[in-house]
């Protein structure tokens, strides 16, 4: 039996005005709310979409980076063992 590494990605963004109010929080030095939830979000559908596609997956790590402005890329990689 091997090990085989899985993943998946997620890209998730907002809409202009949700964009808009987040700068401005963002210059007041308060919680960007949106981004967080969306962040949340795609780490949520990241993790559910890899136990889907590989039931049976472990040793799961998520990784993140800023694509552009207001949006995310959500990478969710683990492990499978296969019959091979």
């Amino acid at each position: 039996m091997k090990e085989k590494t899985v993943f998946v990605a997620v890209v998730k963004t907002k809409h202009i005005y949700s964009d808009i109010f987040q700068w401005i929080r963002n210059m007041l030095g308060m919680n960007l709310v949106a981004y967080e939830r969306m962040i949340e979000g795609a780490v949520a559908e990241g993790i559910t979409k890899i136990e889907t596609m590989y039931p049976g997956v472990y040793d799961i790590r998520i990784s993140t980076s800023q694509v552009s402005n207001g949006a995310a890329e959500i990478i969710v990689y683990g492990k499978v063992i296969t019959g091979d």
